[in-house]
C-alpha cells in the first residue's frame, strides 16, 4: 500500500492529501529514509512523522488490501516514541533598528485615513 494512502487508513493523517504534503515537506522518514507519497509501506518498517510541535515513531504492525474502520485503525501501528519538537525561534528573522524612524519625523501630521477626529 503507499505510504499517503496508509498514512490516512491508519488515521496518522486526516486526509490523504495532507499524507501527501507531509511527504513532500520531508516531514516523514521510513526506515531513517525520507518517503516519498508513492513509496510502499511494509510491516516493520519505522516511521517518523512530524507534525507541528510533536514527532511521533511508528512500528508498521499491519498492512491492509483496503481501508479498515476506526476501531481498526490503530491496530496498523505501534507506537514507539512520541517527541515534543522545540518551538521555532522567529526572533532573529526580523531585525529592527530603533534608533531610525521609518515613518519620518512628521509622522503624527500624516492623516492615515481622512480628517483626524479632532478637525470633524
Amino acid at each position: 500500500m503507499r505510504l499517503d494512502k496508509f498514512l490516512k487508513v491508519s488515521r496518522l493523517s486526516k486526509r490523504r492529501t495532507m499524507a501527501r504534503d507531509l511527504c513532500h515537506n520531508e516531514l516523514v522518514f521510513i526506515n531513517g529514509t525520507r518517503a516519498k507519497p508513492s513509496r510502499d509501506v511494509h510491516v516493520d518498517d519505522i516511521m517518523e512523522i512530524s507534525v507541528r510541535e510533536r514527532t511521533i515513531k511508528v512500528r508498521v504492525l499491519a498492512v491492509p488490501e483496503r481501508a479498515v474502520g476506526k476501531d481498526m485503525a490503530a491496530s496498523l501501528y505501534e507506537v514507539i516514541e512520541i517527541r515534543e519538537n522545540p518551538p521555532l525561534d522567529h526572533s532573529d528573522d526580523f531585525e529592527c533598528d530603533d534608533s531610525e524612524d521609518v515613518m519620518g519625523s512628521d509622522n503624527a501630521a500624516i492623516p492615515v485615513n481622512g480628517p483626524a477626529p479632532e478637525d470633524l
